[in-house]
């Protein structure tokens, strides 16, 4: 699911909440997501942060009625992974200078500029090994 690049939804019982938050936060990682509850009632209720902030606020704060759970979607990087990003990064390598390779690639992927710079000093390093 950490792949999936659209908000998600559930629909989860009261009194698994905070242990779908926590599992949620485990497997997702802390993006941001609201929950929901008794949507288009008369006491409809929605709670708006991270993963980590809605589970602490829900743990002393028990919900009631039906709840329902969004979860915005995985960034570009979360989606494409580790080996897509080392392939492009090495492809870009061969026809760019490193700041430019470094400057395509974390905009491709929303990352850092100082965090690509590093990997591609490691990718760079174990070519020259090899």
């Amino acid at each position: 699911m950490r792949q999936i690049p659209a908000t998600l939804v559930f629909f989860e019982s009261p009194k698994r909440v905070t242990s779908f938050l926590k599992d949620a936060l485990d497997t997702l990682g802390n993006r941001g997501g609201a929950v929901c509850r008794e949507m288009t009632k008369l006491y409809e209720e929605v709670q708006r942060n991270s993963l980590s902030d809605l589970m602490g606020y829900y743990e002393t704060h028990p919900p009631r009625g039906e709840v329902v759970i969004v979860i915005e979607g995985g960034s570009l990087s979360d989606t494409m992974g580790r080996e897509a990003r080392d392939v492009l990064l090495r492809k870009t390598l061969e026809t760019h200078s490193l700041k430019e390779a470094v400057d395509l690639v974390a905009k491709a992927f929303g990352l850092s500029k100082r965090e690509v710079y590093q990997h591609a000093l490691e990718l760079k390093h174990n070519q020259n090994e090899n």
